[in-house]
């Protein structure tokens, strides 16, 4: 047996797709798909198997059973409440004995605490420099002080706990932010502020200022790659501080001289931006604006996004043949095991362009509502969110369920 777990550099949990060699599946078919999608907070898994015959199904505890081929569950089965079949295969539900194993903590990608030792900040397209070194002779960057910013969200956080409204504009800068000090690293969820004077300014390519916008974009000038914001001088106070918000999904971290540390995927930190929305603002449904980088380019709706369940376990067994050979696996070995991932399931519609009756209501009654709230990235990001969702769908969800109430259904991975 060929057995091939991937790893996705912006995550330290194994994704749950596992390749198999035609040696290990079962006598009978060649080709079987097992998706299964487990809600540890109301205890049931779904299960989702291609085959046509139900009968040469079986689950004990911890062990699925298709024909011979014996398949490690990640959670111990209690009851197979209900099986249905259909020309695409067989459903089944059943409740979880014990959903403890599943337990996790998901940490926010690089906090303060992991960047105490940084050295080097560099361009992820292109590996360019984007913060000045110590001296000619040594190439890294020693921070005096690395510090969390408080949660994008703290204002909403504080107005649950006040009786009263209250004035924050003592708390932050006439232009809406906290600046460092020079030498100084403020850490975000998905952003990094650093002063002016670290910036190394001849690598960067500002965008045209406004006197409107409280920041102008930053690009990389070897690969024009969007690298983040400026902070605009406010007007009539020339001494203004100048900060540099440079977002984590553009830059490699470099902690280690030897190499970068593991890159993580814009869609990574949205997945943790929407966990930090969902528990401080109880927001769910969002509206995403995508912007181009030229000079006459505005924000348009490019996404539908509700959030439906934010704590999901999903595994995927796919009977494509691997390249990769792990010798330390008997190929002769019927069995392999399931390894879920946490998830975030999300419905979602890409809103651009002419839209069926159905789904043009839906956007309009989005783009109109109170309650959906705004989010607007670079359209590089909001085409890659895309991609991303589309291609957990393919991976985890079996055809016949992708869609619902006219959007589509797909998984976002913290």
């Amino acid at each position: 047996m060929t057995v091939a777990a991937e790893t996705e550099p912006s995550s330290s949990v194994i994704k749950s797709t596992v390749y198999l060699s035609s040696k290990s599946l079962p006598t009978t078919t060649n080709l079987v798909n097992v998706h299964l999608e487990v809600l540890p907070r109301l205890r049931t898994a779904t299960f989702f198997v291609s085959t046509p015959n139900p009968d040469v199904i079986s689950i004990q505890d911890t062990i699925l059973t298709i024909d011979g081929c014996k398949i490690f569950l990640p959670v111990s089965i209690s009851k197979r409440s209900r099986t249905s079949t259909s020309v695409e295969g067989v459903d089944i539900t059943a409740s979880v004995a014990d959903t403890d194993e599943l337990a996790c903590t998901v940490d926010s990608p690089y906090t303060a605490s992991s960047l105490k030792k940084l050295s080097r900040i560099t361009c992820h397209g292109c590996n360019s420099d984007l913060i000045v070194r110590n001296s000619k002779e040594d190439d890294t960057t020693t921070f005096r002080r690395v510090l969390d910013l408080p949660s994008s969200h703290w204002h909403e956080v504080v107005d649950c706990w006040m009786c009263h409204m209250e004035d924050y504009s003592k708390l932050i800068t006439p232009n809406g932010w906290l600046h460092p000090k020079p030498r100084d690293l403020l850490v975000g969820g998905a952003f990094v502020v650093l002063h002016s004077l670290d910036m190394e300014i001849a690598n960067l390519l500002h965008g045209e200022v406004s006197q409107r916008e409280r920041w102008t974009s930053v690009l990389c000038k070897e690969c024009l790659a969007p690298l983040g914001e400026v902070s605009n001088k406010v007007e009539n106070e020339p001494d203004s501080p100048v900060s540099y918000k440079i977002y984590k999904y553009s830059v490699d971290f470099w902690t280690n001289s030897d190499s970068a540390d593991p890159y993580r995927s814009f869609p990574v930190y949205l997945a943790h931006d929407l966990l930090e929305s969902a528990s401080s603002t109880a927001s769910y449904r969002y509206v995403v604006w995508s912007f181009g980088l030229g000079k006459d380019e505005k924000a348009k709706p490019f996404m539908l996004l509700w959030m439906l369940n934010a704590d999901v376990r999903v595994a995927s067994l796919e009977t494509q043949a691997s390249q990769a050979i792990d010798d330390s696996v008997d190929s002769n070995d019927k069995s392999t095991s399931l390894k879920s991932r946490r998830a975030l399931k999300v419905l979602y519609m890409d809103c651009r362009g002419s839209l069926d009756p159905d789904r043009a209501k839906i956007s309009s009654t989005w783009l109109a509502s109170k309650t959906a709230e705004r989010l607007t990235f670079p359209s590089a990001q909001c085409l890659e969110l895309l991609s991303t969702l589309d291609q957990s769908a393919t991976v985890h969800i079996p055809a016949s369920k992708r869609t619902l109430n006219h959007m589509n259904v797909g998984y976002l991975f913290p």
